[in-house]
């Protein structure tokens, strides 16, 4: 693993696997799982693209370790995580801009899906996002050879 991949590591969202009640039917804690979900993989991809790829972000503030969601959304396209990403980055959005409860016409900007009707539940947790969660973070494990 490359020398500065320290910050990497510290980074790395694997502890969170073990710290999620999928057996809750709280929707609060149902919609901060989702979102920690999303933000905390994000957070590990942009580490790996700062410290190990020396890549800087393009966000708005100009500093090096600025990065769009959308960068990493597109990033994940196209390398076999794409069902992965597009449902993590769904119910992100669902759970942290609607209110409603199913929340209606979600929509994933790279490629412009609409979606009605998603649910934000235990059932959808543990079926769909903690398991595309666990993919993605294995997904960016293995492809840059962080243990």
């Amino acid at each position: 693993m490359h020398p500065r991949s320290s910050r990497v590591t510290d980074l790395d969202p694997s502890i969170l696997r073990s710290k999620i009640d999928l057996g809750t039917s709280n929707e609060v804690l149902i919609r901060r799982y989702i979102s920690m979900m999303y933000m905390a993989t994000f957070n590990f991809w942009s580490a790996i693209e700062c410290y190990i790829n020396n890549a800087s972000g393009k966000g708005s503030s100009g500093e090096k370790d600025d990065y769009k969601e959308a960068d990493f959304e597109k990033s994940m396209l196209g390398r076999g995580v794409d069902r992965e990403i597009i449902v993590l980055s769904l119910y992100r959005n669902a759970c942290d801009h609607r209110i409603n409860n199913p929340a209606n016409k979600i929509v994933f900007s790279p490629q412009r899906k609409t979606y009605s009707n998603l649910p934000i539940d235990n059932n959808e947790l543990q079926k769909k996002v903690f398991p595309s969660f666990v993919e993605l973070l294995n997904f960016l494990k293995t492809e840059y050879n962080i243990p």
